[in-house]
């Protein structure tokens, strides 16, 4: 029994030291285009002839990329996920350094050298590359973070599924980052157009949509709290607001609610959801102007004080 037991506990710590973890958010897609860029929504889009989940990225051209995420300097990543064409085509995948001057010095991005590619056709196939996190630091890029590019030339594509892994060897299937995933979106942002910079008015209530996803095959009935915090994410703002929701396994439920800015300034909007057995949260920055706008034109009177 003694025996039994040593054995059953070097296979399980095996099993946790060779777990996958992926360092990729939302790279099932279940959280819209968030986390990704390049993208243009008449060349990429979301669709629902997914692999994992309900939605997948179709991309007829273009090269979106994915949000930067954290590698330690010399050791090698692999990139998997899913993919199939309308007709048999290539896909491409490059692996950058997330600043794009130190990625185009070392010729990590936009080149042939840097890309790896691979057949596809018309069924899902899982396919993976691998890169050596070895660019070296700069004083504009000092830390090792990198994204992932992806690419078809000669056909339109659908990926899904996308996983970061460390070490040589990719991943079979998509790896959660957790057992109930979730993704914080403010549909109220006004962008960057028109000297918008993407603040918000004062006092003003913002939209914060939580899309929450279950990559299991169990439902599961989660807690959704949504909550206001410093911008250091640390003191929380106001009272958290919470809803009870129903997840099917393998689905995503969208839930939206509104929350009045009381702070001004940078504020942080956390979204959680949980279980017995899992959690996971989104931390979405929101910020308000303390006054309004002045006055357009000059005003020498706003320039000097009074007996100045």
């Amino acid at each position: 029994m003694k025996k039994i037991a040593v054995h059953f506990l070097a296979l399980l710590c095996a099993l946790n030291a060779t777990a996958a973890e992926n360092l990729l958010r939302n790279g099932s897609f279940e959280g819209g285009l968030l986390y990704w860029h390049n993208i243009n929504t008449n060349e990429q889009r979301l669709v629902r002839d997914a692999k994992c989940g309900e939605f997948s990225l179709r991309i007829e051209k273009g090269n979106p990329m994915s949000a930067p995420f954290a590698c330690e300097r010399g050791k090698n990543y692999t990139v998997s996920f899913f993919v199939k064409g309308d007709r048999p085509c290539d896909v491409d995948v490059q692996m950058p350094p997330s600043a794009r001057e130190d990625a185009q010095k070392a010729g990590r991005i936009w080149s042939r050298e840097a890309t790896k590619s691979a057949r596809v056709g018309t069924d899902w196939r899982r396919v993976s590359f691998t890169w050596a996190a070895d660019v070296p630091p700069s004083g504009f890029w000092p830390n090792p973070n990198y994204a992932v590019q992806i690419e078809s030339h000669n056909g339109p594509i659908i990926v899904d599924g996308v996983t970061v892994t460390e070490g040589d060897k990719g991943t079979d299937d998509y790896v959660p980052r957790h057992e109930i995933e979730i993704v914080a979106e403010c549909p109220d942002l006004p962008g960057y157009g028109g000297a918008k910079a993407n603040l918000l008015a004062k006092d003003s209530t913002a939209r914060v949509t939580a899309h929450v996803s279950n990559p299991g095959t169990k439902t599961r009935n989660v807690t959704v709290r949504w909550q206001l915090f410093d911008y250091e994410g640390s003191r929380p703002i106001g009272d958290a607001i919470e809803k009870q929701i129903r997840l099917d396994a393998g689905k995503t439920v969208s839930e939206t609610l509104p929350i009045k800015l009381i702070a001004n300034g940078c504020v942080i909007a956390r979204v959680s959801v949980s279980d017995s057995s899992g959690s996971d949260c989104s931390d979405l920055p929101l910020t308000s102007l303390p006054y309004p706008m002045t006055a357009t034109k000059p005003d020498c009177s706003c320039r000097w004080l009074p007996g100045s």
